[in-house]
């Protein structure tokens, strides 16, 4: 019953077939909570097994490490655990790079060591590798190197304007970056995109654009990397918010976004707070360049009320 999981698991991969099917607007951020979940069940399963295997060998007297078979379930009983518990959110949001580390590892033994177990479990082992491998091909479809401008506003946000690219998202997807500057070159991070297509978008200077608050080592480092260029280019401190800095960036994506075609919608109705705001911008931004650029049949008018920290504007 754990080993048929494995599929089940694999279905939350950034381009998966569930996803891929679903379409726009469901992302591998989607269905993430069945992976969890199975990988759970398999736990639990896993458990039971190991329980029920422990009280033969209790009732009859048999040691439980000695051979091979039983070696083998002990260390992959033991590899689920680690897995179950360095996957709880409170690791996640503390350890993150810790916790991706180890799950890539652990997940890597489990497979190995299963087959040691049981001869049963290559037809549930090769299969998840064939989606994952599927994954890791059209991921590399999607990666793209681009050249960027970073604007560093204040100490608490710098703007990421990605050059060459007019197409090809959709307004409240998101796409992971990384950036190549200093030893911060193997680490992405994702980023809802914060402005609709230049097609239809209502900015002065339309684009693909990302907003990186500084709230965390990565996002400090690229906000002091900007200003360190900015001091470079000998900028004073009054022009210091315009200035910017060029960096090559790579982009994977883009995932996710509004499962719903708001500008179907008479009425729509945007709630949001923290870094949820760069999807209401980039859905707002969609919805009010549709209504003026292309046109709507009905007429409808646009009422806009946005409100940052209590204050209207």
């Amino acid at each position: 019953f754990s080993l048929s999981q494995f599929p089940v698991v694999f279905f939350a991969t950034k381009n998966s077939s569930l996803s891929l099917l679903l379409g726009p607007g469901n992302g591998y951020e989607k269905p993430n909570f069945m992976h969890r979940m199975t990988g759970r069940t398999m736990f639990l399963g896993g458990c039971i097994h190991g329980s029920l295997y422990i009280r033969n060998h209790l009732q009859y007297g048999l040691a439980i490490p000695g051979p091979p078979k039983e070696t083998s379930g002990v260390a992959s009983l033991a590899l689920l655990c680690i897995i179950v518990l360095t996957s709880l959110r409170p690791v996640k949001t503390l350890f993150y790079e810790c916790f991706f580390v180890v799950h890539v590892l652990t997940y890597v033994a489990f497979f190995v060591i299963i087959c040691y177990q049981t001869s049963y479990a290559s037809p549930w082992i090769f299969p998840p590798l064939a989606f994952y491998g599927a994954d890791v091909l059209l991921r590399l479809f999607r990666y793209r190197i681009k050249d960027a401008i970073l604007t560093r506003q204040d100490i608490h946000m710098t703007l990421i304007r990605v050059h060459n690219c007019d197409d090809g998202w959709l307004a409240g997807q998101h796409v992971r970056l990384r950036v190549f500057f200093l030893d911060k070159v193997f680490k992405s991070h994702p980023f809802t995109i914060l402005s609709a297509p230049p097609s239809h978008s209502c900015l002065s200077s339309p684009g693909f654009l990302l907003a990186a608050r500084s709230d965390g080592d990565w996002t400090l480092a690229l906000n002091n990397h900007t200003r360190q260029q900015q001091e470079r280019l000998h900028i004073n401190e009054k022009s210091e918010g315009d200035s910017v800095a060029f960096v090559q960036v790579m982009l994977d994506g883009p995932y996710g976004g509004s499962g719903v075609d708001l500008g179907l919608h008479e009425s729509v109705f945007l709630v949001a707070g923290g870094s949820g705001v760069t999807l209401t911008l980039g859905l707002l931004d969609d919805i009010i360049g549709r209504c003026v650029k292309l046109g709507r049949s009905q007429e409808e008018r646009i009422e806009e009320t946005t409100d940052f920290d209590g204050c209207k504007c």
